[in-house]
């Protein structure tokens, strides 16, 4: 399996695998724009996805993800 060292581990300081990164990153996109970052952070926490670093999602952990390079995918 190939990891992109370059998003290693910007924002929570853990590496998660990669599908992780994918399936947070796609429920993100698919609320975004339609509802707030309190309602995402929620529906997060309902998924029982936590943060990289193994915490729950509020609305500002998302805000500091959302610039972080892991969700940029850099």
């Amino acid at each position: 399996m190939d990891i992109n060292i370059a998003a290693a581990p910007g924002y929570g300081a853990k590496l998660k695998m990669p599908e992780f990164y994918a399936l947070l990153n796609s429920t993100i996109n698919v609320l975004r724009g339609r509802v707030s970052l309190a309602v995402i952070a929620q529906h997060l926490a309902n998924q029982k996805l936590e943060t990289p670093s193994g915490k729950d999602w509020t609305k500002d952990r998302l805000a500091s993800y959302l610039k972080s390079n892991a969700y940029k995918g850099i």
